[in-house]
């Protein structure tokens, strides 16, 4: 045994105890801990925002009653959204909205429809397009290139 590993016992005990308890002792304690450190109404506004994240589900359709016809592919400097669209005049009331990896697409083919799309690659916060033709709605979004590199040394075991 490594002279260094009893100092790591009671940590590993520790977390034993907690993987093996049931979720709603941990939920009671993380809550616990909340009121504790937060005042009444801070802690119910972001416990019912956490709670809304959670419940939300991970497809890529959202509150949609159509399924949405997407084709996404990407170049070396852009990713593009393809998206069929039978009706042009719904396209006044369509909203695109993007994070650094996902895509939300509202009003299309319905007014109360939502679509996220997941992209395929990181992209930019500007500088992003869409262009109508010919029954298609093209999002050209420019790609975020990062150049950051660390380096690391690797040694030998002796």
């Amino acid at each position: 045994m490594l002279p260094f590993s009893q100092l790591f016992s009671p940590l590993k005990n520790g977390i034993q105890k907690w993987v093996n308890q049931p979720h709603e002792e941990i939920n009671k304690y993380i809550n616990e801990a909340f009121s504790k450190s937060m005042n009444g109404s801070l802690q119910n506004d972001f416990v019912r925002e956490a709670m809304g994240i959670f419940e939300q589900p991970l497809t890529e359709q959202e509150n949609s009653s159509q399924k949405l016809d997407v084709a996404k592919f990407e170049t070396h400097d852009h990713v593009y959204l393809k998206i069929h669209v039978k009706d042009p005049t719904v396209l006044s009331n369509v909203k695109v909205f993007f994070t650094s990896n996902q895509s939300i697409i509202e009003g299309i083919p319905k007014e109360n429809d939502r679509h996220v799309i997941t992209l395929p690659s990181i992209v930019k916060s500007k500088e992003a397009k869409a262009e109508y033709r010919d029954h298609y709605l093209q999002i050209q979004i420019p790609k975020k290139v990062d150049t950051q590199f660390t380096e690391i040394d690797v040694q030998g075991i002796d």
